[in-house]
């Protein structure tokens, strides 16, 4: 599975653009939404794999393991 997100930050959301793709196809687009949080002027890049409620509800597995390929991030 190849991976891409293409994100250009913009509080206000004029110049915003957030894209996602799985092997080359379009899995998540929005563009014109603000994201980023205000008066941020260096907005960072976070990746993580998240467990729903994971606060409240316990596990149900003793050990994860997770499988990944080179990743590159470039700034343009």
């Amino acid at each position: 599975v190849n991976w891409a997100l293409h994100y250009v930050p913009d509080e206000t959301g004029q110049h915003a653009i957030t894209e996602l793709y799985k092997d080359g196809v379009s899995v998540f687009a929005s563009q014109g939404v603000p994201n980023a949080y205000p008066a941020v002027q260096n907005a960072y890049l976070k990746v993580g794999i998240y467990k729903p409620d994971w606060l409240s509800a316990p596990t149900d597995v003793n050990r994860v393991t997770i499988f990944y390929g080179p990743v590159s991030v470039a700034r343009r």
